[in-house]
């Protein structure tokens, strides 16, 4: 997905990253867990993006149930956004 637009995803990627930034110190005045596990995922992903190309997946659990192959990077994004999502509703 986006061969040749390495330059592209970079720039959407850091873009996202400032947003959820400035959306945490709006939201929480302050990072929180949630929001510090998705800027290292994406972070990471951004590095990987950046000196590769593209982002190295190798997490791969295919044996035990069909799903795509992921990196650790995605795994803190992932579990960010359910922490951040959770400390929204509890701020509520």
């Amino acid at each position: 997905i986006g061969k040749g637009h390495v330059n592209k995803f970079i720039f959407i990627n850091i873009i996202t990253l400032i947003f959820i930034v400035i959306l945490s110190k709006i939201i929480f005045d302050d990072f929180t867990i949630g929001t510090c596990l998705i800027l290292a995922g994406g972070i990471g992903n951004v590095i990987d993006r950046i000196f590769r190309g593209f982002v190295v997946d190798y997490i791969d659990i295919t044996g035990i149930i069909n799903f795509p192959i992921f990196n650790l990077a995605d795994i803190l994004i992932v579990l960010g956004i359910a922490i951040f999502g959770i400390q929204l509703l509890k701020k509520e």
